[in-house]
Formats: structure tokens, C-alpha cells, sequence
């Protein structure tokens, strides 16, 4: 599985492609508790974002982001895996195209 399976950058228009994946990595994304399968989200209206991680939970691994906009919108991302390398990787990529 490839990252861009989850969340891609879209260059033309400066924003970010999410979207819902079941498979290697599991991913959920909410927006005021309602899940969505997709969505598109411009980097401009990014405010801030958070980062909790539970890798050790024995259920199974996870990472959690949220996301928050500047017209005061909280999109929720879940990601979990049994394979914490990947969710280590997919969370630095993540990381990497909010920032």
C-alpha cells in the first residue's frame, strides 16, 4: 500500500486529497462526529494541527490527527495498523506535507 492511498498532495490547487482506506492501514476521517470517505481540503485554511499516538494499544496500533481550520471546522483522521512501522511512516509523511 502507498500513502497516497490516504492522504495525497494536490499541487494545482494547493490542497490536500483524504480519503477513508481499509487495508493495510485502516483510516477513518470525521467531520463533527459524522465519517466521511473522501475529502479535499485547501492548505491555507489549515490553522494548526495535533498528533496523539496510542501505539501500544493491544487492540490495535493507532495515530490520531486533528486538523483545524481557520472557519473553526476539527476534521478528525484515525489510522490503525498492526504494523507500527508502517503507522510510524505514514504519520512522518503526513507530518511532512502539513507542515
Amino acid at each position: 500500500m502507498n500513502y497516497i492511498d490516504l492522504i495525497e498532495l494536490d499541487v494545482t490547487a494547493n490542497a490536500l486529497v483524504i480519503k477513508s482506506y481499509q487495508g493495510d492501514i485502516n483510516s477513518i476521517i470525521k467531520i463533527e462526529d459524522k465519517e466521511i470517505e473522501e475529502m479535499k481540503l485547501k492548505k491555507d485554511s489549515i490553522s494548526f494541527f495535533t498528533i496523539s499516538r496510542n501505539f501500544k494499544n493491544p487492540i490495535k496500533p493507532e495515530f490520531t490527527i486533528f486538523i483545524y481550520t481557520l472557519n473553526n471546522i476539527i476534521i478528525e483522521m484515525v489510522f490503525e495498523s498492526d504494523d507500527i512501522k508502517s503507522l510510524e511512516g505514514l504519520e512522518e509523511y503526513i507530518k511532512s506535507i502539513l507542515i
